[in-house]
C-alpha cells in the first residue's frame, strides 16, 4: 500500500508539471522536477538503463544516453513518401521587414516574469529593465537556436528513458522575436478576414 501511495503521489506530481510546464508557469514546474529527483543526492539524477538493459552508475554514461534519446525522438525521420500540402488559394500579406522599436517594446511588455531562462540565462525581468537593448545587430544569433531540456517523469518504470517527458526551454530573446512573428501573421489573417466579411453581402 505504502509502494502504491508513493506510485499514486509521483504520478499527480506529474500530472501537475505537465500542466505546469502547458501553461508556461516554469517556476512550478522546476520546484516540482526538483522534488521528484530530489532523493538522488550528490549531483546524481534517478538511475537508468540503456537499450541493453544495462544499469548506468556513472554521470558520463547517463548523460551519454539521455542524449542518444532525445535526439532518437526528436528526430524523426522522414517519409519514404512526400505529404501532400495544398497550395494555399492566396497569399497572405505578412510583414517581413526588421522588427520595428515599437514591435520589441510591446513584446518584450508583454512577457511574465518568474519565468526560467534559457541556456543564455537571461530571463525576462532583465529585457523589461532595459527594453532599448534587446535589438542591436538585426540578426539572430545562433544562441537562440540552443535550448535546454528539462526531464518530466510518466508513469512506469523510472529507470526506463521512455518513462519521462522533455520540455525545452528555449532563451527569452528568442520568445521576442517569435511573438513578433505570431504577432504579424495574426495581424494578416485579421486583415484578410475583415477583407472578406466586408466583401460578403447575404443574397
Amino acid at each position: 500500500m505504502i509502494r502504491r501511495d508513493k506510485q499514486k503521489r509521483l504520478e499527480d506530481m506529474a500530472t501537475l508539471a505537465e500542466d505546469a510546464a502547458y501553461k508556461g508557469d516554469h517556476g512550478t514546474l522546476y520546484k516540482i522536477t526538483k522534488q521528484v529527483c530530489g532523493r538522488f543526492r550528490n549531483s546524481t539524477e534517478a538511475p537508468i538503463r540503456n537499450k541493453e538493459g544495462q544499469l548506468l552508475t556513472s554521470e558520463f554514461e547517463k548523460e551519454a544516453c539521455w542524449t542518444e534519446h532525445f535526439h532518437e525522438i526528436l528526430n524523426w525521420q522522414a517519409p519514404e513518401t512526400e505529404p501532400i500540402i495544398l497550395e494555399a488559394e492566396e497569399d497572405l500579406d505578412v510583414v517581413t521587414t526588421v522588427p520595428t522599436r515599437q514591435e520589441i517594446m510591446r513584446a518584450i511588455k508583454s512577457l511574465k516574469n518568474n519565468k526560467a531562462p534559457g541556456p543564455d540565462g537571461l530571463n525576462a525581468e532583465l529585457f523589461k529593465a532595459d527594453p532599448e537593448l534587446a535589438w542591436k545587430e538585426k540578426k539572430i544569433p545562433e544562441e537562440w537556436n540552443e535550448g535546454v531540456i528539462i526531464k518530466i517523469p510518466k508513469k512506469g518504470n523510472l529507470s526506463d528513458c521512455n518513462n519521462w517527458r522533455g520540455i525545452t526551454l528555449l532563451s527569452i530573446p528568442n520568445k521576442v522575436l517569435a511573438k513578433i512573428v505570431i504577432g504579424r501573421i495574426s495581424g494578416a489573417i485579421d486583415r484578410k478576414l475583415r477583407e472578406e466579411q466586408a466583401g460578403f453581402r447575404p443574397g
